[in-house]
């Protein structure tokens, strides 16, 4: 889709699904650490919040618009999201605090969603899902599987030198058998899961501290504070000043 068609897809959209929608998702996006999208009835995006697409690493809205999980996420967590988007729309019930669905953002975080169905009339045109991500009560989520072990350690040491022959040997596998486990149960690689949860610590630390830049930087593994800096404004979009002054408005 262009600019302008995405925009006539959301428009009519909102449209069909009448005013209070947008007020609700006006009134979610007050809540701190509130996220949320709306999907139409093909699974296509229709919106979402800053905070959502920040997690997931997506720079603009429009870059989601008209798309499905599919096309932006990897298989593991697309089939999730898609899963029960579908069974809410198919039922016309809503799936209330789910938290055995992955995070966007490969973080070891507790995701807690709601999804509901969007009517127009009698039909069902959409769904509507809501989510925050909280502290885990466990090491790892349980949808990680047989390497639960390693990527729990991998998150709770951000900091270490971590190399796959290393997790390899802690997982008891050898490093190709380590390779094929996260990408056929993540949907990624071993050295990228690694980056993104020394990320998702970086900006855990960035919102719930006042410890510089450089120190957040070498308490998650990066190289100094310009690697650091890099890293995460390819990540996220913006530098590690800006998050912390974004979350903080």
């Amino acid at each position: 889709m262009t600019s302008d068609e995405k925009r006539c897809f959301q428009e009519h959209f909102f449209r069909k699904a009448g005013r209070n929608l947008r007020s609700a998702l006006a009134m979610i996006d007050t809540i701190p650490g509130a996220c949320f999208y709306v999907k139409d009835a093909e699974g296509r995006f229709v919106a979402a919040n800053r905070r959502n697409l920040d997690l997931c690493r997506i720079a603009r809205e429009e870059d989601a618009i008209g798309r499905t999980s599919a096309d932006l996420f990897p298989e593991p967590l697309a089939r999730a999201y898609t899963e029960l988007d579908r069974r809410v729309r198919e039922s016309g019930e809503p799936a209330v605090n789910v938290t055995d669905s992955p995070t966007g953002d490969y973080s070891t975080d507790r995701l807690v969603k709601s999804v509901y169905p969007v009517w127009s009339g009698k039909a069902c045109i959409g769904t509507m899902c809501v989510f925050v991500q909280t502290p885990a009560e466990e090491p790892v989520p349980a949808w990680h599987g047989r390497i639960r072990e390693v990527t729990a350690w991998i998150a709770q040491n951000p900091g270490e030198r971590i190399t796959v022959e290393g997790l390899a040997r802690r997982a008891r596998m050898t490093p190709r058998q380590l390779r094929g486990a996260f990408r056929g149960i993540l949907g990624t690689s071993v050295t990228a899961f690694v980056r993104l949860q020394r990320l998702a610590a970086a900006r855990r630390l960035l919102e719930t501290t006042d410890d510089t830049v450089s120190d957040i930087a070498q308490a998650c593994g990066f190289y100094d504070h310009s690697h650091f800096a890099n890293a995460f404004r390819r990540a996220y979009g913006r530098s590690p000043g800006a998050w912390r002054d974004g979350r903080r408005s």
